[in-house]
């Protein structure tokens, strides 16, 4: 049995999800490094995927997460679809999207999708990494299951 990157396994096999963390999704790494010069603190765990499979992958495992989504002509429509569906997937979680200037006229429709920013601009990722930033540090501990809680309250050492 394999477990994904932030996932961790208990003493009974049980799945737990790991912590809130920032997850870009783009094709380059541009914004995310951008991100990284923005955000040198504790709480800012910053995952990088390039598919919009990959990042609800990685927010599977980590719920509550703050998505940054690069939309391009190309995905579109897909990017547009996963922000509608971001509540009902995952209601702690929140979005900001990234984009070329070409995209700039759309701010309103990413923002009526569910984005909490839209930006084109690489100088507006200061504001980007201040609200991960403070949606990470706000966001509670994801739930243990009844196994778990039992677990961390016994007095010796576990595996």
């Amino acid at each position: 049995m394999t477990i994904s990157p932030g996932h961790s396994r208990d003493p009974h096999g049980l799945h737990t999800p790991g912590p809130p963390r920032c997850i870009v999704c783009e094709r380059k790494g541009r914004w995310a490094a951008a991100l990284r010069r923005q955000s040198e603190t504790p709480h800012f765990r910053l995952e990088e995927t390039r598919s919009l499979v990959g990042c609800w992958e990685a927010l599977a495992g980590h719920p509550g997460s703050f998505l940054v989504l690069e939309a391009t002509p190309e995905n579109l429509d897909a990017v547009l679809g996963r922000l509608v569906r971001l509540g009902y997937d995952d209601p702690a979680a929140c979005a900001a999207v990234v984009a070329g200037r070409s995209l700039a006229g759309l701010e309103w429709l990413f923002r009526e999708a569910g984005a909490v920013w839209f930006t084109v601009s690489p100088r507006e990722v200061a504001a980007v990494a201040s609200m991960a930033r403070r949606h990470l540090e706000s966001t509670p501990k994801p739930p243990r299951s009844l196994a778990q809680q039992v677990w961390a309250t016994l007095p010796w050492d576990h595996p």
